[in-house]
């Protein structure tokens, strides 16, 4: 501020003049940032580079992701290589399943959350009766129309077991 702000001191009144012009002219370079690399400028494109700093995001947003966002895959101890190699490839998996969700609910218009809440809800009823002829009964309650939605989307059918009997 002080290129282009001054305080002045009349009379026990202290005023700031802003200088208009530099303020604006400054401005113009307000949100930009420069990245900087240790290629030659003969091997990669300033669009490249700005494409792979933004593939960055994506990376960070993964990781993040995975520890707490929608995964909530706490740290796992484990002492073996080949534990700790097996640990990253089904926690990797899982990110791309997530992806692959998020990817397929997107027209929905539904956050993550709410999708796994709507699918979270479809429910499987066991019946047992005591002493009848008939052993047990599954029934799969009536989805909402959200949760038909995203199965729909994800290319699912619900299974049909209404009152069918289990041996």
């Amino acid at each position: 501020m002080h290129s282009f702000c001054e305080l002045k001191l009349t009379d026990r009144a202290v005023s700031l003049v802003i200088d208009k012009e530099k303020h604006q002219a400054l401005a113009q370079h307000d949100g930009c940032y420069v990245l900087k690399t240790d290629l030659p400028k003969d091997t990669i494109s300033k669009e490249d580079i700005h494409a792979r700093y933004k593939d960055l995001s994506k990376v960070e947003y993964a990781f993040r992701t995975i520890k707490t966002g929608m995964l909530e895959i706490r740290p796992v101890y484990v002492r073996k290589e080949s534990r700790t190699r097996a640990h990253v490839l089904v926690t990797m998996l899982a990110y791309m399943i997530a992806q692959s969700f998020a990817r397929l609910i997107k027209p929905l218009n539904l956050t993550h959350s709410a999708a796994w809440d709507y699918v979270s809800q479809l429910q499987t009823v066991h019946l047992s009766i005591p002493n009848s002829t008939l052993k047990a009964v599954k029934k799969i309650q009536s989805p909402s129309c959200q949760c038909k939605a995203i199965f729909d989307a994800l290319a699912l059918k619900i299974p049909n077991l209404s009152f069918q009997p289990v041996a």
